[in-house]
């Protein structure tokens, strides 16, 4: 373990005026600025966090240790923990720390100021066979896989999209390329020359989500050996990473007339290294969308083109390698909805007893937000109107157990790992809900861009159509209609979208739900920007389509604003009594407000300006008609007419 003293030491040696600050928390100068105030706060435990809230300055005692030109080597905890056997895939393990012959002549290669002993404890390379033996750590510095090299290659424990020396990413600073070397040996040879680097160790073409730190770093540089093999690797690499993160990556140049197959440990001195760098420019990614890549077809030739238009699933919904999205507020039915949907789908029965479908197709729902009781709890109740194809519904819809614990952590390998047994080409995938499956930021738009990326590799790779579950932001309410913009995620994912379908609860009625296409991109919808009542059938516990909704807006009222509909109710009450208008009469400016005056109004300046905005309101609303100049007639005062 790091010893909390030399943490101490390492800041005191070079941050003036520490003083303590609670919860062992120290404050002091900014060795990083001209520092008056004691802006920098640091921890005086192992892990020696700090920041500056002046010029914002921040890492840990790794690598303030490096800034401050001290030796980082002391603060390094992390292999140095658990270093006893340790059991991979049920067999014991002791990897060796001596070195043997070939390791010794390794490591000359790493210059003469490298430490041979210190580093090869520390990383714990040992031998096997003749050969190196690579431990691989996880992220809490236990063992949980080795690499063999010579004589024989091969790999136990947990080697599934591994980077050699992942775990250190952390530490590395942001401001510096991140290198990808070509190997084990390769990225150790770079990270005793004190490069930010981790090792591809074959098979990482599919870039797990987690690696979205990529995008923390200056840039990233691949480094593979000089032979066509290893030029094509990088490529290879590089649009895996610009596909799963939308990274764009350097790739480096050796200089002509090198040897075949020189790599980065043949390089004694780092010279040539150093060169292929500068020399290394950026990859140009292939496009994503299609085999045959970005190309000009002359439109004579269209007609010999294979293009197809996507088929129609759910008609207005859901289409062939397209990405639906259904939206909405908490609580208003989503995940009923994503069920009701599978099981539509499954059967091909027609949606809320409306939406059409071709035929039955096979359907995956992956729910992360439902505990796998509660799930069944709702398929139980609303199977039974799906008796008469329940064969159908048990050969064509599938159900991915989650489990509470796997939540708000990203799930979309694991979904893909799914999806690559071939089951639901040309079927439908259903994830409920977005923000639950992943955890990105749904307010950044780099890493939205990431996520869809994903989603659209998984489309066109498995031919599925993707159905997401979506939130509103926030209060949404308070705008009023249903529109794009209330979705989280923002343009990125509307845009991407092919199809979106949004409901919300109505604050007139707690019986049915305002529902609203709001994005059709390849089908004539007579129903596109159209709301219209979705009621709950609550013997079969599904929705079922209802009447269209010719004032949106009343359904999503907050309360303090009641007093203008009921205003209109007792107007109205008015018509065809004493002095006032007949049903269906002109009510003058005039008229309103002797009403008015008799429920206690007084016809000052503020009260003016107030049934000004009334009158505007409500005519919006389309419950009043403005005939001319302050003359209205009443169009409506009942609710249930909205």
């Amino acid at each position: 373990m790091v010893n909390e003293m030399a943490v101490m030491d390492l800041f005191q040696k070079h941050v003036k005026n520490v003083r303590p600050s609670g919860n062992n928390n120290y404050m002091g100068l900014c060795p990083y600025h001209d520092d008056s105030k004691s802006s920098f706060s640091f921890k005086g435990d192992s892990t020696g966090k700090f920041y500056c809230f002046a010029c914002g300055a921040k890492g840990n005692a790794i690598k303030f240790a490096k800034d401050m030109g001290e030796d980082p080597r002391p603060f390094y905890d992390k292999p140095l923990i658990n270093n006893g056997t340790t059991t991979v895939k049920n067999k014991t393990v002791t990897p060796k720390v001596d070195l043997t012959d070939k390791a010794e002549e390794y490591a000359e290669n790493l210059g003469e100021n490298y430490d041979k002993e210190y580093y090869a404890k520390a990383q714990r390379v040992g031998h096997h066979k003749g050969g190196l033996v690579f431990p691989y750590f996880d992220k809490d510095g236990n063992v949980d896989g080795l690499k063999y090299h010579k004589p024989n290659l091969h790999t136990e424990g947990n080697m599934s999209k591994r980077w050699y020396l992942e775990w250190l990413m952390e530490y590395y600073p942001r401001n510096e390329f991140l290198i990808i070397a070509e190997g084990e040996t390769d990225a150790l040879t770079l990270l005793h020359r004190e490069y930010s680097v981790i090792g591809s160790s074959g098979g990482c073409q599919s870039i797990p989500l987690i690696l979205k730190i990529f995008k923390e770093f200056k840039g990233i540089i691949i480094c593979y050996d000089n032979d066509d093999a290893g030029r094509r690797g990088a490529e290879k690499l590089a649009q895996a990473i610009y596909v799963a993160l939308g990274v764009k990556c350097k790739i480096a140049k050796w200089r002509e007339g090198l040897p075949d197959k020189y790599d980065i440990s043949d390089d004694k001195d780092g010279e040539e290294f150093a060169f292929a760098l500068d020399q290394g420019c950026e990859f140009r990614p292939k496009p994503t969308n299609s085999k045959k890549g970005f190309r000009v077809i002359k439109m004579g030739d269209i007609d010999n083109e294979n293009f197809i238009k996507p088929e129609v699933i759910v008609r207005n919904l859901v289409e062939e390698s397209c990405l639906t999205l259904i939206a909405g507020g908490t609580g208003v039915g989503k995940s009923w909805m994503s069920i009701n949907l599978a099981c539509c789908i499954a059967t091909g029965l027609p949606l809320f007893g409306h939406f059409e479908i071709d035929k039955p197709r096979k359907v995956l729902l992956t729910q992360f937000e439902l505990t796998d009781g509660q799930f069944k709890n709702r398929y139980n109740l609303m199977k039974g109107s799906f008796q008469s194809s329940s064969m159908l519904l048990s050969q064509n819809f599938n159900y991915v157990v989650i489990g509470e614990a796997l939540s708000f952590t990203n799930q979309w390998d694991n979904i893909e790992a799914v999806l690559s047994g071939g089951e639901y080409d040309n079927g439908v995938l259903i994830v409920d809900n977005l923000y639950t499956s992943t955890d990105i930021s749904m307010s950044d738009n780099s890493e939205i861009t990431t996520l869809l990326s994903k989603m659209n590799y998984l489309m066109k790779k498995y031919n599925i159509a993707l159905v997401v579950v979506a939130h509103n932001n926030k209060g949404v309410n308070k705008e009023g209609c249903i529109d794009l913009d209330h979705i989280q995620g923002g343009a990125m994912l509307t845009r991407f979208a092919s199809n979106i379908f949004q409901i919300q609860s109505s604050t007139l009625s707690g019986d049915y739900r305002v529902a609203k296409i709001t994005k059709v991109r390849d089908e004539e919808c007579n129903l596109l920007e159209i709301p219209f009542k979705l009621y709950w059938d609550t013997s079969t516990y599904t929705l079922i389509k209802g009447e269209i909704i010719p004032r949106e807006k009343l359904h999503f009222l907050e309360a303090s604003e009641r007093w203008e509909i009921k205003l209109v109710q007792d107007i109205k009450s008015y018509e065809g009594t004493g002095n006032n208008p007949e049903k269906g009469g002109i009510w003058t400016r005039n008229d309103i407000w002797r009403f008015l005056e008799l429920e206690g109004w007084s016809r000052g300046a503020s009260n003016e300006v107030k049934v000004t905005r009334f009158l505007k309101r409500v005519c919006d609303w389309g419950l009043l008609e403005k005939v001319s100049h302050n003359q209205y007639r009443i169009i409506t005062a009942e609710l249930s007419d909205a």
